[in-house]
């Protein structure tokens, strides 16, 4: 995908939900979640969204990447990798890791935070995207 894009320092992100799809009985392609974990990393993606299959059970995650890494299924070079660009991509490049007072979206108040105004909007959004 990155080479087909020319992008290789774009980072991947599952589909929340799809790395635990990969052990479901219709689909069968991952024995268990340290095996879909690492057939996930090894094939590019670098952040787990919603499945917590890349993170560790004492921060909620089930374990997997960590067991496929102990096993030897998923080389620490390529977590490194992961890391790397989610950090370059996500974090840093939005400007998450700026001090507080430089960041746009610090200035929204509480006041705009589920606002009458933004029900709305999320309605009208929603009626007007409706597909049968």
């Amino acid at each position: 995908l990155r080479h087909h894009w020319g992008r290789p320092d774009v980072h991947v992100q599952s589909d929340c939900g799809a790395i635990g799809q990969m052990m479901t009985d219709a689909i069968r392609f991952a024995k268990n979640g340290s095996d879909a974990a690492a057939k996930a990393m090894n094939a590019g993606c670098d952040l787990d969204d919603g499945d917590l299959f890349f993170s560790p059970k004492g921060a909620g995650g089930n374990g997997g990447l960590l067991e496929a890494i102990s096993r030897g299924a998923v080389q620490e070079a390529r977590v490194d990798e992961a890391v790397a660009r989610v950090l370059t991509n996500e974090r840093f490049r939005t400007g998450l890791a700026d001090p507080l007072d430089g960041q746009v979206y610090a200035t929204i108040g509480a006041e705009a935070v589920n606002s009458t105004a933004h029900q709305q909007a999320n309605l009208d959004a929603a009626q007007q995207s409706i597909v049968l």
